[in-house]
């Protein structure tokens, strides 16, 4: 059957199974899963000499996916302290989901200040993110950016990669970057500690009113697609394709008038003609192309397994593949949502370099 056994090969590596990020893990992680006690555990690579101390905050079973317990903030005197005893790096990135239920004057998030530090919190309904850096000591430098609403889950981030400071909200950036340089400047162990929810020390701040969750600071500055464990930019799942069903090699004239037949192979868990939305499937050279045509409306017995596939058909003018092109992809989503990918060779004829 053609070049399944290559199509296979590539879905397999393509697999999320096998998928991670190129970044360290996070030195600090709260996901306030514990679900009762006062103890907040880090599961980042810091371990337990930095666990926090819960006062005050309550667990709660309102989180972004419904799933565990986040922790509640009452925006008096509720916080999380946490002994800091850990030095920041010349990058940082420091992210949580919140839902706020006040955003007047300063609500802080995480608090490690004690000039210099970092501090990262909601400032009148805008997100503020402030480092000490060696090019910008003392105060340091900060950005207050962004548009943060009441009683509803926001995902945010501060980014600092070594030369330039950003903020993420639910994984788009927005606001100003700002330069800086330098390791970030930090006073560890000062005796007053870092914390969550409030200030680390008695200034005039406002305590977060609200709720936060699956907190992180990671010594790395994480790319768009990393925030959030990459909630934002969700991993297609390998689907198997064979173009032009029955012929190899799969020989394409971009000039053709025609239309190019592509099959989506079902697997026993995996039911093709019932599960793909056909309204949402792109073809060609890059994946992203609009040129579906028509899928056949029953099942197609294409591979010999016995199980239905589904059989559509792409206008093969509207795929932009050109000469030198070596496969063609097919992109869609299925009916419940999850995004699928599916790829196979292809040979452009004819083809003058």
């Amino acid at each position: 059957m053609k070049n399944l056994t290559l199509a296979l090969l590539l879905a397999l590596l393509m697999s999320p199974v096998q998928f991670s990020w190129a970044t360290p893990p996070p030195i600090v992680e709260y996901q306030f899963n514990e679900g009762t006690g006062i103890l907040a555990l880090n599961s980042g690579s810091l371990g337990p000499g930095t666990n926090g101390s819960i006062s005050g905050a309550a667990y709660s079973l309102d989180t972004p996916f419904r799933t565990g317990y986040s922790l509640q903030f009452d925006g008096v005197d509720d916080f999380v302290r946490v002994q800091d005893t850990f030095n920041y790096t010349n990058q940082l990135t420091i992210e949580a989901w919140i839902k706020p239920y006040a955003v007047n004057g300063q609500r802080i998030i995480w608090d490690d200040y004690g000039n210099p530090g970092v501090v990262f919190s909601v400032w009148n309904g805008r997100v503020q993110f402030s480092i000490s850096t060696e090019k910008d000591p003392g105060l340091g430098i900060e950005i207050y950016t962004g548009n943060i609403i009441t009683g509803e889950w926001q995902h945010v981030a501060g980014v600092y990669d070594g030369a330039q400071m950003r903020v993420y909200i639910n994984g788009v950036q927005t606001g100003p970057v700002k330069d800086t340089s330098g390791t970030i400047i930090d006073n560890p162990d000062s005796g007053t500690g870092a914390a969550i929810g409030s200030s680390n020390v008695e200034y005039w701040l406002l305590n977060f009113k609200g709720n936060i969750d699956d907190f992180r600071i990671f010594n790395a500055a994480l790319l768009p697609e990393e925030l959030a464990g990459g909630h934002f930019f969700p991993v297609p799942e390998p689907v198997f394709i064979d173009i032009k069903p029955g012929t190899y090699p799969n020989s394409i004239n971009p000039k053709s008038k025609g239309k190019i037949p592509v099959a989506i192979l079902s697997t026993k868990d995996f039911n093709a003609p019932k599960m793909v939305d056909r309204d949402s499937l792109t073809f060609g050279a890059t994946g992203d192309e609009d040129s579906l045509a028509f899928c056949n409306p029953k099942g197609e017995y294409i591979n010999g397994d016995r199980l239905k596939d589904l059989v559509c058909h792409f206008y093969t003018e509207d795929t932009e593949f050109l000469c030198g092109d070596t496969e063609g992809v097919l992109k869609g989503m299925t009916t419940d949502g999850a995004l699928i990918e599916g790829r196979d060779s292809v040979r452009i004829v004819p083809c003058k370099k």
